[in-house]
């Protein structure tokens, strides 16, 4: 009798457990897909056509949504979870993009009608047809997106679509949306099935206001974004299982594909695929474990040393001006638009190096100083990257708390989160020491944001450790604002 009664409580809980578990599923998708998702798509489409007069740039970005999800259903590319994240990043880019078409039409938003993002709408939409990639090279650093942009224009065209800058938009919000699919991919990498960390990995991709600034300007940052997270994916998938055979062999490959692509994208990124091969080689060093591992670490020497004086040899002269035109574009921009005795100048771009590289990644972290300063209809690109000084101010906590487990615990310390560790930190501090560009530190959210997802907010000693870290952030922050009214006003 006991017996029985044993096993059918031994059922019961593994009845109850799975029920659990499909009711936990169940309530991650209602949560990231159909009714938020569609109240954004409507709320996207309505301020699109308050935006533009018109009804063809629902269409336009509906046609690439489609072709786009099509794509995603397939198992190879897609999931449950893939297709939940690019909906919800899709929506929110679809209502962000129709707030900066509102900036660009009703307020002559100079920064899109002008500048980077005009530029490149003007040369994408026809002006450059007929120029080859060399060609197109001396005229802007972004060539390919230029000709993928430009491809895009022409096959609207061809259905009768007029050259409009929503088009161009349209790819962005998709971009993005695909860099959450890929990011998630990254999660799934590092923290296997996780329904709770990919609904996270999914808010944070969402409220984030640098990617509501890549998805809602016409600029090339979107496709940054998208080949930066999928490079991240690829080293990872290696790093899991490192071999010396074919997986080897297409790592190299697609990081010279890499390396080509960046080239003719955005100068001051050349290095990214060799920067991500000493992140991975400092990530195996660190895991070293077998006499395989020291194999695969002796053939990555080898070869990073020998990509490196290639580079070196035949690639200085963008090598300097990707290292260097950077911080002085960007101080010359500075001086234009802000006193010389502003905090910025003073504190961050005025610093030696060693003074720079620290500072100027933690305004990476908190910019703009104030946060106010984009709240007003200048500008849509302001506006996003104020909003997103606000999100960072929740997710430093979390950046916190990741560095506290990873330092006391070494079974955190896997090959994933190493990995995304170096690739955050390293290029944090690169973009602090040459252009000191949030668009550029955007580029790298990626794998910060799945790195974020480790502490387990469940645990009442965790939220509770993240509130208390929250209030000294937000002090902080109060402190700092506070300084620079007084130096403002004093």
């Amino acid at each position: 009798m006991n017996s029985k009664t044993s096993s059918h409580n031994i059922t019961t809980r593994t009845g109850v457990t799975a029920a659990l578990s499909i009711a936990d599923k169940v309530k991650v998708v209602s949560l990231t897909s159909t009714p938020i998702n569609l109240a954004l798509v409507v709320l996207g489409a309505l301020i699109t056509i308050f935006a533009y007069s018109s009804m063809l740039p629902i269409l336009a970005i509906g046609a690439l949504y489609g072709v786009t999800y099509m794509l995603l259903l397939l198992p190879v590319l897609g999931g449950v979870y893939e297709r939940n994240i690019f909906n919800r990043v899709f929506a929110v880019g679809f209502v962000m993009a129709g707030v900066a078409a509102i900036y660009a039409n009703y307020f002559q938003d100079e920064a899109q009608l002008f500048s980077d993002a005009g530029s490149f709408f003007e040369l994408a939409a026809g002006r450059a047809s007929g120029l080859s990639l060399s060609d197109l090279r001396v005229i802007s650093e972004g060539s390919l997106a230029i000709v993928v942009w430009g491809a895009v224009y022409d096959f609207f065209a061809a259905l009768g679509f007029s050259r409009e800058r929503h088009i161009g938009i349209s790819i962005n919000v998709v971009a993005v949306a695909l860099s959450g699919v890929m990011a998630l991919k990254i999660a799934r990498l590092t923290y296997g099935e996780d329904t709770y960390r990919f609904k996270r990995l999914t808010l944070l991709f969402s409220c984030c206001g640098l990617f509501w600034l890549f998805a809602g300007i016409h600029l090339r940052d979107s496709v940054v974004l998208l080949a930066v997270t999928i490079l991240v994916f690829v080293w990872l998938d290696f790093l899991k299982k490192p071999n010396i055979g074919w997986g080897l062999i297409q790592l190299l490959s697609l990081n010279f594909l890499a390396t080509v692509f960046f080239e003719y994208l955005r100068e001051e990124f050349l290095l990214v695929p060799l920067a991500m091969g000493i992140a991975g080689l400092a990530t195996l060093m660190v895991g070293l474990k077998t006499q395989r591992s020291l194999i695969t670490i002796f053939f990555l020497i080898l070869v990073v040393s020998v990509a490196l004086s290639g580079a070196l040899l035949t690639s200085m002269d963008s090598i300097e001006s990707a290292l260097f035109g950077g911080r002085e574009s960007y101080q010359n921009l500075a001086l234009d638009e802000h006193s010389a005795d502003s905090i910025g100048m003073s504190l961050i771009v005025n610093q030696p190096i060693a003074l720079r590289l620290p500072l100027g990644a933690m305004y990476l972290l908190v910019f703009p100083i104030p946060f106010w300063s984009g709240f007003q209809l200048n500008t849509a690109s302001l506006l996003f990257k104020s909003l997103n000084a606000l999100f960072f101010y929740f997710l430093i906590p979390l950046l916190v708390l990741t560095m506290r487990e990873l330092w006391r615990n070494r079974e955190k310390r896997t090959p994933a989160t190493v990995f995304t560790f170096f690739v955050f930190a390293g290029f944090t501090l690169a973009v602090a020491g040459t252009s000191l560009e949030t668009r550029h530190f955007g580029a790298f959210l990626a794998p910060l944001f799945v790195l974020v997802l480790l502490p387990d907010l469940r645990v009442l000693a965790v939220r509770q450790y993240f509130q208390k870290v929250l209030i000294v952030v937000l002090g902080g922050v109060a402190m700092v604002h506070i300084a620079w009214i007084f130096l403002k006003f004093a």
